[in-house]
């Protein structure tokens, strides 16, 4: 692994999917065995849609499994692409990109990541979980752009006419209809979260006003969502619906030099927090 940024876990708890950031890979590791298994991607830092190995990726920084375990959504910082994993299906398409190799433009530079997560939805997972690493010659695991023009932008919009600024964290409705996508932005600009309706592909507002907003998780109720400001050093909380934001806790500035002090509230500090996860009883 270089620079594991991501992970989650299926919903049957045999698996944990990795983002393997500098590798251009996502990987699956059975923690059952230990056995580490690429799921796509290889060592090219590109764009590419298609099956196994023969994907490229660029930049994967986040992962989330949706809670029927059939599919992987990744926020793709290198390429503002939001890219989703088939498991189980042998397709390969684009609904909304063109397949077309695109390398980044952005510089490898950037801060490296470290956002992690558990699934805590309680849905029964299909099969998916057999198809996860059972994998003959032929991969059966496929990758396709969701939304994304391959350049950084704030439009909204629908498939490639929606755009992301270097997008780091993702969460996912119960129901798999939505999406959550906090996007770093630019300095202090842009860091905005963005909610994605997976089946139109449709890219709308959500919540503004943040400084670097890295990590993200859903409440199991879905009534808010905790978010890393990794520029603010502090852990926010936006209610849903509303979008209406709050500091849960940290003070707004850079934590000691040891990287953490741990009170209540905004007294406590943070030191550039960049993953967040909530257990099933809301902690």
């Amino acid at each position: 692994l270089y620079y594991p940024s991501g992970l989650d876990v299926t919903p049957d708890g045999k698996y944990a999917i990795i983002s393997d950031e500098y590798n251009n890979r996502v990987r699956g590791l059975n923690l059952a065995t230990s056995k580490l298994s690429t799921l796509v991607g290889n060592a090219m830092e590109q764009h590419l849609d298609g099956k196994g190995t023969n994907a490229y990726l660029d930049e994967i920084n986040h992962v989330r499994v949706s809670p029927n375990g059939n599919f992987v959504y990744c926020a793709e910082y290198g390429s503002h692409y939001i890219r989703k994993i088939d498991l189980c299906t042998g397709a390969s398409s684009s609904s909304s990109s063109s397949s077309s190799v695109s390398s980044s433009s952005s510089s490898s530079s950037h801060s490296s990541s470290s956002s992690s997560s558990v699934s805590s939805s309680s849905s029964s997972s299909s099969s998916s979980s057999m198809c996860l690493l059972e994998q003959s010659a032929e991969p059966r695991n496929s990758v396709k752009s969701l939304v994304g023009k391959g350049s950084a932008s704030n439009d909204l919009g629908v498939g490639t006419n929606a755009g992301f600024y270097y997008p780091r964290g993702i969460a996912v409705t119960r129901d798999s209809g939505t999406l959550y996508v906090s996007q770093y932005g630019s300095g202090s600009s842009y860091g905005y979260i963005r909610k994605i309706d997976i089946a139109t592909q449709t890219v709308s507002a959500f919540a503004d006003g943040f400084y670097r907003p890295w990590g993200i998780a859903l409440a199991p109720d879905e009534s808010y969502l905790l978010v890393c400001e990794y520029g603010n050093h502090r852990i926010s909380n936006v209610t849903i619906p509303g979008a209406v934001s709050s500091v849960l806790a940290g003070g707004g500035g850079a934590g000691t030099v040891n990287g953490y002090f741990d009170v209540t509230g905004t007294s406590a500090l943070f030191y550039y927090p960049r993953g967040i996860t909530i257990d099933p009883t809301g902690t």
